[in-house]
C-alpha cells in the first residue's frame, strides 16, 4: 500500500500559538509605547520644540521613550517565545539588509527628486553635522520603534511559522493581514 505524505502535515499547536503570542506581545508593547509617549509629553501651554516648557523632557528623549519600550518589550519576548527554534525565525538572510537600504534610498530619491525639480523643495544650506545627527537619530528610532519589532513579529514569527505548514502564498497573506 502506497501512502502519500502531505507536506503540510506538520501542523501542531505551536504553529498557531507562537505566532499568535508574538502578535499579542507586539500589540501590547505598541499600546504601552503609546502610553509611554503620552506620559513623556504632557500637555503644556506655550511650549515649542525649540523651547520646551519648564519640567518637560527634551524632544529627543520624548521620542526615544516609545522606541525604547518597543525594543525592550517586543523583541526579547518574541525571541523567548521562539527560543526552541534553531533559526532566527524567518530572518536568516542578513545580506538582504543591504537590499532594503538600497530600496529605501531609491524610493527617497524617486519621491524627493521631482519635488526639487518642481521647486517645491529648496535646499539652500546643509549643516553636515546636524544632518548626520538627524539621520542617525531617526534611523535608530525607526529601527527600534517600527522596523525591528514589526519584521520580527510579522515576517519572522507569523510568516516563518506558517511557511513550513502551508503554501507560501497563504503564509504571506496571514503575515500581511494583521499589519494592514
Amino acid at each position: 500500500m502506497l501512502t502519500q505524505v502531505n507536506q503540510y502535515s506538520r501542523i501542531g499547536p505551536s504553529v498557531v500559538l507562537r505566532p499568535l503570542l508574538s502578535w499579542c506581545v507586539f500589540v501590547i508593547a505598541l499600546a504601552l509605547a503609546a502610553v509611554g509617549s503620552t506620559a513623556a509629553a504632557p500637555a503644556t501651554v506655550g511650549s515649542t520644540a525649540a523651547a520646551p516648557a519648564t519640567g518637560q523632557l527634551p524632544a529627543a528623549i520624548r521620542a526615544a521613550v516609545p522606541a525604547t519600550i518597543m525594543l525592550v518589550l517586543a523583541v526579547p519576548l518574541v525571541l523567548i517565545i521562539h527560543r526552541r527554534r534553531g533559526e532566527l525565525l524567518a530572518l536568516g538572510r542578513p545580506d538582504r539588509v543591504l537590499v532594503g537600504i538600497a530600496v529605501i534610498l531609491v524610493c527617497a530619491g524617486v519621491a524627493i527628486t521631482p519635488a526639487v525639480v518642481a521647486g517645491w523643495i529648496t535646499i539652500t544650506d546643509v549643516d553636515l553635522p546636524v544632518l548626520v545627527a538627524f539621520l542617525a537619530t531617526n534611523t535608530a528610532l525607526a529601527l527600534a520603534l517600527e522596523a525591528l519589532p514589526e519584521e520580527l513579529v510579522f515576517r519572522g514569527s507569523i510568516y516563518g511559522s506558517l511557511r513550513g505548514v502551508s503554501p507560501s502564498w497563504l503564509a504571506a497573506m496571514a503575515a500581511t493581514a494583521p499589519s494592514s
